[in-house]
Formats: C-alpha cells, sequence, structure tokens
C-alpha cells in the first residue's frame, strides 16, 4: 500500500502564509512530532510505503520522518500541484492541517476532486466540525452536553446576558490559537478592539480539559485512552500538552461521552479528536464536548509510546472493517504540545 502523508506546516502550507524567509510558525513544531510518529508507525507496517512533501526551505535530512520518499515543495503552486498529482498516483492519502482559515477543507476537496482516497476525514465532515456552531448545534440536537454559546457578528461586543467569565474564540480555530478567557467587562471591550472578526463566545466550563482521539472506520470507531490536557487559562489561552492516562472515573466519563459525540455526527475515517471539559460532578452532569477535531492530535504522540499495538497499523486495520485489540501499559506520561514526551511512572502490569 503507498500512502501519502502530508503534514501542513512541514509539508509547503506555510509557502501560503509565509512565502519567503526562515519556515516559522507557532504551531510547527507540533505539526512535525505528529508527522514524525506518524511517518514513523506507517514505515512499520507490513507492506506500506510512505511518500511525504515536504517545505523545501526545511532541512530534509531531518526529522527521523525523512527516511524513505520526500517530495520537496518550493512554492505555494507546488504545494498544490504536488498534493494533487500524487493524490492520483497513490492508494491513501493521509493529511494532517489546522482548520483554521479553511486549510485542512481545502486540501481535503483538492484530493477528493484528484479522485484520491482519504485516509482521514471527508471533506463532508470537515466542513461541519470546522465550524464549531454547526457542529454544536449538532451535537445539542443529539442530547450531547455543550457549553452555552453564541457567534458574534464582526464588531459585535459581547453579549451581556451571558455571565463572565466568558471564552471567546475562532470559530474555526485550531491549537488554542486567538482563544482568551474573559473576566470582566473592561477585558471584553479590549478584546472586541483588537480581536473584532466575527468569532464564537462560550460559557466557561470550569472542570478538568481532556480529549479522546478515536479511529474511526466504515463499520466501527475505536476510542484510544483519554488523556488530560494542559491549557495555561492565564488572558489568552495556549495549549502546552498533556498527561496520559486518566483516572478511572474520568477516562469512562471521557470516552462515554466522546462516544456520545461521534454517534451524532456523521461517520467518517480515520483519527478524529474529542476535546472534553469534565466537570467536578463525579456522576457527570456536568461535562461537555467544546470541540471536534477532523485530524491527528498531539495527544497521538504519547498514546503510541504507551501502546503495545502499531497504532498506524491499527487504523488502517479499521478503514478495512477489522477489529483490532488494543493494550496500552499503565505509564504515566507527559507530553508538551511539541511532541516532547516523558515518562513519569511505568508500572509492571498492563491494561486493556
Amino acid at each position: 500500500m503507498h500512502i501519502l502523508l502530508y503534514e501542513y506546516f512541514s509539508g509547503g502550507g506555510l509557502w501560503t502564509e509565509a512565502p519567503g524567509g526562515a519556515v516559522e510558525h507557532d504551531l510547527l513544531g507540533e505539526g512535525r512530532a505528529m508527522l514524525d510518529a506518524l511517518a514513523a508507525d506507517l514505515r512499520r507496517c507490513s507492506g506500506v510505503r510512505v511518500t511525504e512533501l515536504r517545505d523545501a526551505r526545511l532541512d530534509l535530512a531531518e526529522p527521523a520522518s525523512a527516511a524513505g520518499t520526500v517530495v520537496p515543495i518550493g512554492s505555494a503552486r507546488e504545494e498544490r500541484e504536488q498534493l494533487e498529482a500524487w493524490s492520483r498516483r497513490v492508494d491513501g492519502v493521509l493529511l494532517v492541517a489546522p482548520e483554521y482559515d479553511g486549510r485542512l477543507l481545502e486540501r481535503a476537496r483538492w484530493v477528493a476532486e484528484q479522485g484520491g482516497r482519504l485516509l482521514s476525514a471527508d471533506p463532508a465532515f470537515i466542513a461541519l466540525t470546522t465550524d464549531k456552531s454547526r457542529t454544536a448545534a449538532a451535537l445539542a440536537q443529539a442530547g450531547v452536553p455543550v457549553p452555552a454559546s453564541r457567534l458574534l457578528a464582526p464588531g459585535e461586543p459581547l453579549p451581556s446576558d451571558m455571565p463572565l467569565p466568558l471564552v471567546l474564540k475562532p470559530n474555526d480555530g485550531a491549537g488554542s490559537r486567538q482563544t482568551y478567557l474573559v473576566r470582566d467587562e473592561a477585558e471584553a471591550a479590549q478584546l472586541r478592539r483588537v480581536s473584532p472578526d466575527a468569532a464564537r463566545v462560550e460559557a466557561w466550563c470550569p472542570g478538568v480539559p481532556a480529549s479522546v482521539l478515536a479511529l474511526c472506520g466504515p463499520r466501527r470507531r475505536l476510542d484510544l485512552p483519554p488523556c488530560e490536557q494542559h491549557v495555561d487559562c492565564r488572558g489568552a489561552l495556549h495549549y502546552r500538552g498533556g498527561r496520559f492516562p486518566l483516572g478511572g472515573g474520568l477516562r469512562r466519563r471521557a470516552c462515554r461521552l466522546s462516544r456520545a459525540a461521534l454517534a451524532a455526527l456523521p461517520r467518517t475515517c480515520g483519527f478524529v479528536g474529542v476535546d472534553l471539559i469534565l466537570g467536578a460532578d463525579p456522576d457527570g452532569t456536568q461535562d461537555v464536548v467544546l470541540e471536534i477535531n477532523p485530524r491527528l492530535t498531539t495527544s497521538y504522540v504519547a498514546l503510541r509510546r504507551a501502546a503495545h499495538t502499531n497504532l498506524a497499523a491499527a487504523m488502517l486495520a479499521i478503514l478495512r472493517g477489522q477489529c483490532v485489540p488494543l493494550f496500552f501499559r499503565h505509564d504515566t506520561m507527559e507530553f508538551d504540545a511539541d511532541g516532547h514526551v516523558r515518562t513519569i511512572h511505568t508500572p509492571a502490569s498492563a491494561v486493556p
């Protein structure tokens, strides 16, 4: 099986955002970490050959994922041309890209228009889940708890009938970019001056931030163990990585809510992330779904280290409709946003 693996920040996407000079972006390290981990796992799969697109401004000898076929990308035009051309040549295309400004959706459509087979989320699913307000409405209609929210027009002030604190974020954001915790009226007015574009405002939901990465296929979905998210909430919110695993009670609640969220949405394929807040009530009555990520998430870098099974091989098996048993060690791990993982504690036994 020949797979084209494309990651936006290292695969040429930054020719659009930064057409000259050094390749710099606050999400570049996170993107490369996911690329390296997934590429390494795919190359370990029997009978799988991997081709990658790589921004020519990056060192093609680093990191380890550069082993194999690497196609250098020297412009925004080349990025699209090569992605479209390779989509016609390979057996499957796996995309990892941010949702903002339609980046992921646009590239999924390029692949689909060439008749390529997506091993990641399809354009219809991406279009729905990239729009956080549409996603929340679909989840709420299915009875899945979500924060109270509203979509603001450009320049519209924060609503006076929603109590502070509130969260102000883009309706199509990724990686906590341009996401703010608003604590008082003065802060609200200031943020709307510096961020006047259309935005989504949500009720602040206290609790444990968590995420569940799911493997999705035509017949079944499989939840990977939930991870706690580390989010810096001082002013602008910053995603700092996370911790694996969650405690037993939180784990069960996170999996239950993730399954409910994905069951409320159209089926898709590949990796899909579900971001949650697990509230103080141990019965889960204060738990909410924040958003759906129609792509691989950074938690993969830690989950693959704890898994006895190759997670990329498991993804391919799920896509073929096969049942895959997964086993994970008890290892307690922390990972940062750039994919660096450290093991805190490693017991001897393993659990499914």
